[in-house]
C-alpha cells in the first residue's frame, strides 16, 4: 500500500455525488453522516460534503477532511467497491480528531465485514 490519495480514489464530479445522494444508503456515526453506494469500478472512492452551515471555519472543515482522508487511505485496500460521501453532522467541529477517525474506521470495518460475507 502506498501512502497516496490518488485522483481516481476521489469523488469529484457533481453527477457522482448526485448518484450517491439519490440512491445511496445512509449511516449516522456520532457527528458524521456517511452515504455510501456500490460502484462498478472495483475500488472505493471518497467524497466530502461539509457545509459552512455545519462546520463554520475552513480550518475545522480541512481538519475533518484530513482526518477522514487519512483513515480512508489506510483502509482503502480492504474496502469493497463503494462510493462514500461524508456529510457533516451537528457538532462535528467540536469532535476530537481521534473520535472522528475512530468513527469512520468503525464504519469502514463494518462495511468490510458486510460485503465480505455476501
Amino acid at each position: 500500500m502506498n501512502g497516496r490519495f490518488p485522483r481516481h480514489s476521489r469523488i469529484l464530479k457533481t453527477g457522482q455525488f448526485d448518484r450517491v445522494f439519490k440512491s445511496g444508503k445512509k449511516k449516522r456515526v456520532h457527528s458524521l453522516l456517511i452515504l455510501y453506494l456500490e460502484n462498478p469500478l472495483g475500488y472505493a472512492r471518497l467524497g466530502f460534503a461539509l457545509s459552512k452551515k455545519r462546520v463554520r471555519h475552513a480550518v475545522q472543515r480541512n481538519r475533518v477532511k484530513r482526518v477522514v482522508r487519512e483513515s480512508f487511505r489506510r483502509h482503502r485496500d480492504i474496502l469493497p467497491a463503494l462510493d462514500i460521501v461524508v456529510v457533516a453532522g451537528a457538532n462535528l467541529a467540536a469532535c476530537e480528531n481521534e473520535m472522528i477517525s475512530a468513527d469512520f474506521t468503525a464504519f469502514m470495518q463494518q462495511q468490510c465485514k458486510k460485503y465480505s460475507s455476501v
